[in-house]
């Protein structure tokens, strides 16, 4: 019995071989690509931290301030109690102050000189370093002449970044071209609509500047990849920057737009926005937002029917204050809207009807 156990077993060796032989001359299956794993979260977030850390190291060495600030503020959204985040920010944000304010103050000597390009080079070094600085936007927009405009027609799916890099050799000067259009931000420019590009002529001077932050001119950025678009877009999202998340992401889709990644972002960032404005009692805000979730997502149904019946109500209420007043044509646009948003309002049926066959009475007697 054991010879014959070892024969057998010898038998089945070769069979298991010969097997093997034939898979190997036989072409093989395509094999599926191993599924990538998600990193957990907590890993996600710590390499995201430290990729934008690094990048506000990075603007801080070349003394580009505010880029600096826009990433701290991207990692304290990760680290909101971080004290040592918390003070640099606070320390950034005075620097960039301080050189708005210097800028500033050189360029009004400049304007009482009446050297207008000087003057104007340091007013847009204030609303570099300082956005939001009124008297500098008042200088460029109102004081100093306008003549030195150029005019530029929006192509289809330009951005203000975009038409800046283009125009200018730099992205980060958009905000130049939004603030004397009257555009926000990040807003996109409708194509075909013409706007007003200030001439940036050079300083020809030989007086040297007195400080090293004054010779100081942004250095362009590359142009961000889609993955890098959707990294910043996370970012954006985890911050609570419900704007920016969707201004990155939509600039995502413009380039490919079945990009499930981009639309997901898009579609949770329209959510969260939209229950923000909700809890501020911005109903239309919300309804807006709102318009960009993917209609299947979560409670979104219900929290549109929501936001509807809420500024329903809304204009139902302006209606009655509008009534009481004795303004019945604005009382009845308010119920009309009301309706619109509601359907269902009977209050506001009723009192629209009540006030039309009032106002038609009114008018019968005059």
């Amino acid at each position: 019995m054991r010879p014959r156990g070892n024969a057998l077993l010898y038998l089945g060796s070769i069979t298991f071989w010969f097997m093997i032989f034939l898979g190997g001359c036989a072409e093989a299956p395509p094999r599926r690509p191993p599924a990538l794993t998600p990193l957990p979260a907590e890993e996600f977030n710590r390499l995201f931290i430290e990729k934008f850390r690094n990048r506000a190291q990075e603007f801080e060495q070349k003394r580009d301030w505010p880029q600096a600030l826009q990433h701290w503020e991207i990692v304290r959204g990760f680290l909101p109690d971080d004290d040592s985040v918390r003070e640099k920010m606070e320390t950034l944000r005075q620097q960039t102050t301080t050189l708005a304010e210097q800028h500033f103050s050189k360029g009004a000597a400049f304007f009482q000189k009446k050297a207008l390009v000087q003057a104007r080079k340091e007013f847009l070094a204030a609303l570099y370093y300082n956005p939001e600085h009124k008297a500098a936007r008042e200088y460029l927009k109102v004081k100093i002449p306008g003549e030195e405009y150029t005019i530029y027609e929006v192509k289809k799916g330009e951005t203000l970044k975009e038409i800046a890099r283009k125009k200018y050799g730099d992205p980060q000067k958009d905000f130049l071209i939004a603030y004397f259009n009257d555009l926000k931000l990040n807003a996109r420019p409708v194509p075909k609509t013409i706007v007003r590009l200030p001439i940036l002529e050079p300083l020809k001077t030989k007086e040297k500047m007195e400080t090293e932050e004054e010779e100081y001119e942004p250095p362009e950025r590359p142009q961000s990849g889609q993955e890098e678009l959707l990294v910043l877009a996370q970012g954006h999202l985890a911050a609570r920057r419900y704007k920016e998340c969707l201004t990155a992401a939509e600039k995502v889709l413009a380039g490919d737009p079945a990009n499930k990644q981009a639309k997901g972002l898009i579609t949770e960032a329209g959510y969260l926005q939209g229950k923000g404005l909700l809890q501020a009692k911005k109903y239309g805000d919300a309804l807006i937002a709102f318009n960009r979730v993917d209609p299947g997502y979560r409670d979104i149904k219900e929290a549109i029917l929501f936001a509807k019946k809420q500024l329903s109500e809304a204009h139902y209420l302006q209606g009655v204050k509008y009534y009481s007043d004795q303004e019945l044509e604005k009382a009845i646009k308010e119920w009309e809207t009301a309706l619109i948003h509601d359907p269902g309002h009977s209050k506001a049926k009723r009192d629209m009807e009540s006030a039309r066959a009032l106002l038609q009475k009114l008018k019968e007697v005059k």
